[in-house]
């Protein structure tokens, strides 16, 4: 039988249904399958784990829940889609979430992102850096006299 509950697991008179038990658990789990249908149809699932984590509670009462992205493996392609599609995937998330029967029962704090693993090594954060100059250089238009140096900016051992 399902009891009509509130993210807090208590009952309420709304309209969605969570099957009884831990209500978070049945929360964490929709948040869990919809994001990771998301990452990947953005072809980064097998370089990523997810976890939802409960952050607390909102003034209304209703439960706080972010996605923590970790990107453990390094795919050039896959990192910089992620990377740069980070923005298309929190839009593309709210959308779906909208849609959904989450807001009704919680909040959601967005999608963070922790580059882990493989991105820590050196060789790693050297192509990460060059990707991010090539990608500059191909599609951003640079301001005239201005300085080409930035955090981005290779230093003259690595180029």
């Amino acid at each position: 039988m399902q009891e009509k509950i509130s993210a807090s697991g208590h009952a309420e008179a709304g309209d969605t249904e969570i099957p009884e038990g831990d209500a978070q658990a049945h929360i964490e789990a929709e948040y869990r399958r919809i994001i990771a249908e998301q990452l990947e149809r953005m072809g980064t699932c097998g370089m990523t784990t997810l976890e939802i984590v409960h952050a607390g509670e909102a003034q209304d009462g209703m439960g706080i829940y972010r996605a923590m992205v970790r990107l453990v493996r390094w795919d050039r392609r896959a990192a910089a889609r992620l990377l740069l599609g980070l923005p298309v995937l929190q839009y593309r998330l709210l959308q779906l979430l909208a849609a959904s029967w989450l807001p009704e029962v919680s909040h959601f704090g967005g999608v963070w992102l922790h580059p882990a693993g493989e991105l820590q090594h050196r060789d790693r954060v050297t192509d990460l850096r060059r990707l991010v100059l090539d990608f500059e250089a191909h599609y951003l238009v640079t301001t005239p006299g201005a300085s080409g140096d930035s955090l981005w900016t290779l230093p003259p051992e690595t180029r």
